[in-house]
């Protein structure tokens, strides 16, 4: 994982070929001590951006950075090989033309990770090894001069084994798998390109303990369409917005397990959930550009089923060069919703539309002043409002209210040791909800 301008890892959103997700890692779920690598081979990319601060919010509903990845098309020249050989794993690109006409391509990706089985061979020490396998496919076709349709898709398996797991609930091994694939459809004017997608993901894991048991489990599956419209006004004026909805099914179980014997165990506790939120967004934005200067403003409506509140985010980006020297400044909103499995399996009952999306406002300014043709200077200054909590009466307490500061300081980190309760033992002294 990674983090930018401090901002937690899952705060940040990952676009591919306009497709935003959440899934496409190889990661262990239902545990956080297992790492995550990406389900993306560069080696296919035609380009990678990263927008961080105030931004445009045309992809999705996230308080972070936003990293976008472009899956290049294959070759219409000519079929090709390209095979490479890393420390920890191998791949092969195959690529092509569609047709004798050359009105297409397509684009074929195979990654083999083979870290687990060095790290065994050098290492016999140590416990934990994850591996994974994954593929990744693009067509591109030419459905006429002005319509074209793109194929992708993304599959990816990991696997995750402990040599040494404690009884009972020691994690032995675990197994993640993810698929993604999309179809898009593009339609271009001389004054108006519209888009359409459609794409499904489906995702599943399992985690075993020593003799077997069953940790944890779980299912994920979300279908999305997405609608986009660009439109030149001339005198350098562009138009753009598009709608979009999600519908997401979601399924999970975990289980903590006490022991009877040398190798047998038995369920202490259970707890399972699922959850089928639906979200609907909007967006829209203008923007000028001219020789030294540009500008742009938009907003993004976004609202969730199971959620209290919708989010209305907007943003506004300027920028201007004076001779060598670029300015550039912008304030935006964005706003990101719990995860519903969270709030599905959460241990004491949250009544339906009880959640709120968190909310976040960003203030940028930047400066960029080249020295040469090869060589220049960029100054960011930034300032990001977030953490609605804080927002709340502190002075409830002298606890809460001698400790706000570091609360404020410890949001939007991990890790053991700054967080409020890291383990802890109650005792009820009358029935809560339906709890056990």
């Amino acid at each position: 994982s990674s983090s930018e301008r401090a901002s937690a890892f899952p705060h940040d959103g990952i676009v591919i070929d306009g497709i935003p997700n959440e899934f496409m890692l190889h990661a262990i779920r239902g545990t956080s001590e297992t790492g995550s690598v990406s389900m993306i081979n560069t080696d296919i990319l035609s380009h990678v951006s990263l927008m961080s601060g105030a931004q445009p919010r045309p992809d999705g509903d996230w308080l972070g950075a936003t990293v976008q990845f472009d899956v290049r098309e294959g070759s219409r020249d000519r079929f090709g090989i390209r095979a490479a050989v890393s420390g920890t794993s191998s791949s092969g690109v195959f690529e092509g033309p569609i047709g004798h006409n050359h009105r297409g391509s397509w684009l074929v990706s195979v990654r083999r990770s083979y870290l687990d089985w060095l790290v065994r061979k050098i290492e016999p020490d140590v416990d934990s090894t994850i591996g994974f396998t994954d593929a990744q496919a693009k067509l591109v076709y030419d459905l006429s001069q002005r319509q074209q349709l793109h194929l992708l898709m993304v599959a990816g398996d990991a696997d995750y084994h402990e040599a040494n797991p404690g009884l009972p609930n020691g994690l032995a091994s675990a197994n993640s798998r993810r698929l993604l694939g999309a179809v898009a459809w593009r339609y271009v004017r001389e004054r108006l390109v519209l888009t359409q997608r459609v794409s499904v993901i489906v995702a599943d894991f399992a985690n075993r303990g020593l003799v077997g048991q069953h940790l944890a489990d779980g299912d994920t599956q979300q279908v999305v369409w997405r609608g986009d419209a660009l439109m030149p006004l001339g005198h350098g004026w562009t138009l753009e917005g598009g709608a979009r909805y999600e519908s997401l099914h979601a399924t999970e179980t975990l289980r903590t397990f006490t022991a009877t014997g040398p190798n047998t165990v038995k369920v202490r506790f259970e707890r399972s959930g699922s959850t089928s939120p639906n979200t609907a967004a909007g967006w829209s934005q203008v923007s000028r550009r001219t020789e030294h200067s540009g500008l742009t403003a938009g907003v993004r409506a976004t609202d969730r089923s199971t959620s209290a509140e919708g989010a209305v985010l907007p943003w506004v980006l300027a920028e201007h060069t004076f001779g060598h020297t670029t300015l550039r400044g912008g304030v935006g909103r964005s706003a990101q919703y719990q995860d519903p499995m969270l709030v599905a399996t959460a241990l004491v009952a949250v009544a339906p539309f009880d959640t709120v999306p968190e909310t976040a406002l960003s203030y940028d300014f930047g400066i960029d002043q080249p020295i040469n043709k090869t060589t220049g200077v960029q100054v960011n200054l930034f300032y990001r409002r977030e953490h609605d909590v804080l927002d709340a009466d502190w002075s409830v307490s002298p606890i809460t209210k001698q400790n706000k500061d570091r609360a404020w300081s410890q949001l939007g980190t991990s890790g053991s040791g700054n967080h409020f309760v890291e383990f802890g033992r109650f005792t009820a002294h009358g029935r809560i909800r339906d709890l056990p």
